[in-house]
């Protein structure tokens, strides 16, 4: 079965990805963004159990600290 992981940064860390690309548009491309979230969407297909599968996404693909991650879903307030 097919999963999908998504993982961004808790609110109030700083996405650095997100702000060099604002930067760029900018400067770049003459946009008027005022910011940029940025996500790591996995796909990972395998039997896994929900336990297995959370332990996954939280040990393998998330930094604990300063991110989150939604299996099968969104992150809250992802347009994703």
């Amino acid at each position: 079965m097919r999963h999908r992981i998504e993982v961004g940064y808790s609110p109030g860390v700083p996405d650095a990805l997100g702000r060099t690309t604002v930067e760029k548009a900018r400067d770049h491309l003459a946009l008027s963004v005022e910011t940029i979230e940025t996500r790591h969407i996995y796909l990972v297909e395998a039997e896994l159990s929900a336990a297995e599968l959370d332990s996954a996404a939280r040990e393998l693909f998330t930094d604990p600290v300063t991110q989150e991650y939604c299996i099968d879903r969104n992150l809250p307030g992802s347009s994703f």
